[in-house]
Order: structure tokens, then C-alpha cells, then sequence
């Protein structure tokens, strides 16, 4: 049976969990804009619809 301090580490593990998660999240976006910029000259977030660079099908 749960009580307080179960409640309290799941809260904790929970919450650290979902941290843990945006950070590797935003590390791979990282990641990806900067082989994204190194392929195609431009970062994939830069959102510039009339530049061919944001595509990845660009040849």
C-alpha cells in the first residue's frame, strides 16, 4: 500500500524522468541543426521556406 513517501519519490523520480528526457530531447535537436547546417548550409530550425537548404531532399 502506498503512502506519503511513496508518494513523494514517485514525485521525485517522476519529475527528474521527464527533466532527463527534455534534455536529451534537446541535445538530438542540437545534434540534428548542426549536421543539418553542416550538410546543407543552413540549421533546419532557421524556418525559411524559400531557402532550398531547409530540405532535406536538396541535392
Amino acid at each position: 500500500m502506498r503512502d506519503e513517501y511513496d508518494d513523494c519519490i514517485y514525485q521525485a523520480l517522476r519529475h527528474d524522468f521527464a527533466g532527463n528526457l527534455r534534455a536529451i530531447a534537446n541535445a538530438v535537436g542540437h545534434a540534428f541543426d548542426r549536421l543539418h547546417e553542416r550538410l546543407y548550409g543552413a540549421p533546419w530550425n532557421a524556418r525559411n521556406p524559400r531557402c532550398k537548404a531547409n530540405r532535406l531532399t536538396t541535392r
